[in-house]
């Protein structure tokens, strides 16, 4: 990664990052101007290129995605529009999918320390959507709440619990890619399963990703010294096509 925080006297920066990896590999970067109040206020240029490879699915996509970001005191807002072209292959179905995807996402936290937490909430609510009128070969609404609440039961002891939310308005799975479909597994999401390995399943029982997802994770970590601590935890979660066929793994 290589970062330019004075690229002239406008205060504009500039970041490129390069992660290469045999899973998921990324080249992408970010062009910030500051606007309004330059504390709070600023407008982002976002352009990547990524590829992932996990289980049956293969994804090849490129992102540009202009941004308005607004930082608050208890969070902050972004209002954007980004471009996605994808070229994938999951299971039996191949493809490629262009899309111009107006969102919002917005993010609310209240904590008494940012970096060690014994007492704090965060939550996140991320909306978007396309449609074939404009540009797109799909129509969706997609929108997804996360939420992280942290308890101190005493100088050694916290109570950590997470969840996420999230569903799909489209008529069928396959007029989205990869990309945008919910997946559950790994270690952000419910561990001891493999990074997305948990979703809809094909004719062959490849995982293809399901228009819901539903997590929810409860930890008690032990602080040990330092910033070393270790955890015990109990996580459940399931990415389905439908509600009706919820299935929570464990």
């Amino acid at each position: 990664e290589w970062t330019n925080r004075l690229l002239n006297r406008y205060g504009h920066q500039f970041t490129l990052r390069y992660q290469p990896s045999e899973r998921k590999s990324h080249l992408g970067g970010v062009y910030t101007i500051p606007v309004r109040d330059p504390r709070k206020d600023r407008l982002s240029l976002l352009a990547k290129w990524e590829t992932e490879d996990f289980e049956s699915t293969e994804i090849e996509q490129r992102k540009v995605t202009v941004a308005y970001d607004h930082i608050r005191e208890k969070g902050e807002y972004s209002i954007y529009l980004s471009y996605l072209d994808e070229d994938y292959d999951t299971g039996l179905e191949s493809g490629r999918s262009t899309l111009l995807m107006p969102g919002i996402k917005t993010t609310w936290r209240l904590a008494d320390d940012r970096l060690r937490t014994r007492r704090g909430i965060r939550a996140t609510l991320d909306l978007t959507g396309a449609t074939e009128e404009l540009v797109s070969d799909g129509s969706f609404v997609q929108a997804s709440v996360s939420s992280k609440a942290i308890l101190a039961l005493s100088d050694q002891w916290r109570l950590i619990g997470q969840s996420q939310v999230g569903g799909t308005l489209v008529d069928t799975i396959f007029d989205l890619p990869p990309s945008l479909r919910y997946y559950a597994g790994g270690d952000q999401s419910v561990r001891g399963y493999a990074y997305k390995s948990i979703g809809r399943l094909d004719q062959l029982g490849n995982v293809i990703g399901g228009r819901f997802l539903v997590t929810y994770s409860i930890e008690l970590e032990r602080r040990l010294f330092g910033s070393w601590s270790s955890a015990v935890f109990f996580d459940s979660g399931d990415a389905p096509d439908s509600l009706d066929n919820l299935a929570m793994k464990n």
